[in-house]
């Protein structure tokens, strides 16, 4: 387990409550076991307009024993799941966590595979977003921008405390939206 610095000095969050929060830089809980898919991502966020603290965990164990002994106040705001893991794989993890205290910190699925039959399974288990990994460096940048932008920044980086709220807020977002949550 390692934490990583990612990403420029220069992202503002779109509030000022978030700001005044100090709930920058985004802590996001990086869970993959492939090394070479890791040294990607962080280079990718490194090269995205906003700072993310990642701390990278191994599989599902890993990421559960994390999140017992993390502080409320250094939670992350995000979790990024690869599915193919030793231990405890993607999918393990996520009917954990829905049965957990963390049930509501939002999970981005982020992996290889292209298979309908996981993306079903994910986003039964309460997957908040599935996105299949990218095979190229700018292509991982974008979608590094992609998942800072509407994920912490458009959410407004909720804290920990506030994370229950986070269905019924993007249940009235979806209604504005014509049905699409984020």
């Amino acid at each position: 387990m390692g934490i990583l610095s990612a990403g420029s000095d220069d992202c503002v969050p779109e509030s000022a409550e978030s700001s005044a929060a100090g709930r920058w830089p985004a802590r996001i809980l990086y869970v993959d076991d492939s090394d070479p898919d890791v040294i990607l991502a962080i280079v990718a966020f490194r090269r995205t307009t906003c700072r993310a603290e990642i701390t990278r965990v191994r599989n599902g164990k890993e990421a559960l024993e994390f999140l017992a002994s993390t502080v409320p106040e250094t939670m992350p705001h995000l979790m990024v799941l690869d599915l193919t893991m030793p231990v405890m794989d993607g999918r393990e993890l996520l009917a954990a966590l829905r049965a957990s205290p963390w049930s509501s910190l939002p999970v981005i699925v982020l992996t290889a595979s292209h298979a309908q039959s996981d993306i079903a399974a994910c986003t039964a288990l309460g997957a908040h977003g599935y996105v299949t990994k990218p095979v190229g460096l700018q292509e991982y940048v974008d979608t590094a921008q992609l998942i800072i932008g509407i994920w912490l920044t458009v959410s407004h980086v909720v804290s920990v405390h506030s994370l229950g709220s986070l269905a019924s807020r993007n249940g009235a977002r979806a209604a504005r939206n014509g049905g699409n949550r984020w």
